[in-house]
């Protein structure tokens, strides 16, 4: 507006008569972002800010990764496992400033993701050793994420990431051990049939015209590797009754075989299990490994 003009809509005229003017701006980008956490738990609990993300991408080149999806978006962050070496292990062990630890990602571990609204996708451990092909994306198409997309304030992006492990508004990552889980397999003998009950415990039953005392072995490999010791029981059961067990207690990540001998009679069960926590408490069950 100004003043002594006869028709408003005569920009040029208005221009030349103004002696102010307001400029109004409107945005179609999305809202600006505001501040947010990721919450970080394995050996140790770590919160990491907006800021301090922002800085690790900085800290270093190989920090920073990018990825166009097939619309021919550009998403920018870092790789997942920078964020996992930074609780994978306490103290950090190695030269760098984040040490992602191999071997502990070789033994087995779960990644968890968890979304604002409680979805999760499960990586495995061993999937993200050196590998940049996960990437925990903070920005897209050269800016940072708006507010008002869904996959604020970051989003698992890359190539190794498929429709089932793909997850935005990512709050929380969390480092969780794999059960420890053993193979259990009889030695095949003349003595006794090997069998498996319903719920996979593996059993060996004395054969017609067998009796005294009879040797049973099973081999025990490792799937998930248990720190520590573990316990193989033999249990001897007649017509569903047990009579006696018999439990050997080693590291049966590098021990391969157990044995137990009885005095059976044709028709008697010898089931095994591999467990740990074994202990006299009666309020206190073993855990099976297998």
């Amino acid at each position: 507006y100004a003043a002594g003009i006869d028709d408003p809509s005569d920009l040029t005229a208005v221009k030349a008569a103004a002696i102010a003017a307001v400029k109004t701006v409107i945005s179609t980008g999305g809202t600006i972002p505001t501040d947010w956490t990721l919450q970080l738990s394995g050996a140790k609990e770590t919160t990491v800010t907006k800021a301090y993300f922002e800085e690790a991408l900085s800290c270093r080149p190989t920090h920073r990764v990018s990825w166009t999806d097939d619309e021919g978006n550009v998403w920018g962050g870092m790789p997942l496992r920078l964020l996992v070496a930074m609780v994978d292990d306490d103290p950090d062990e190695g030269p760098d400033h984040f040490n992602f630890n191999d071997e502990l990602a070789l033994a087995g571990y779960q990644v968890v993701l968890t979304a604002a609204d409680g979805y999760t996708v499960t990586l495995d451990s061993k999937d993200i050793i050196r590998n940049s092909n996960y990437i925990v994306a903070n920005r897209l198409n050269g800016t940072p994420i708006p507010e008002s997309d869904s996959s604020w304030p970051l989003r698992l992006v890359g190539p190794a990431v498929s429709g089932q492990t793909s997850i935005g508004q990512i709050v929380r990552i969390d480092l969780v051990p794999e059960k420890p889980s053993y193979k259990v397999t009889p030695m095949e003998n003349e003595a006794y049939t090997v069998g498996e009950t319903a719920d996979g415990i593996k059993t060996m039953t004395v054969n017609a015209g067998v009796s005294g005392l009879k040797y049973f072995t099973v081999g025990i490999e490792p799937v998930v590797s248990h720190s520590g010791e573990e316990t193989v029981v033999f249990t001897h059961l007649r017509n569903g009754t047990q009579l006696e067990l018999n439990a050997t207690r080693a590291d049966f990540d590098q021990v391969g075989t157990a044995q137990a001998g009885f005095n059976v009679q044709a028709g008697d069960v010898i089931k095994v299990y591999i467990v740990d926590e074994l202990s006299n408490a009666e309020d206190h069950n073993p855990v099976i490994l297998q």
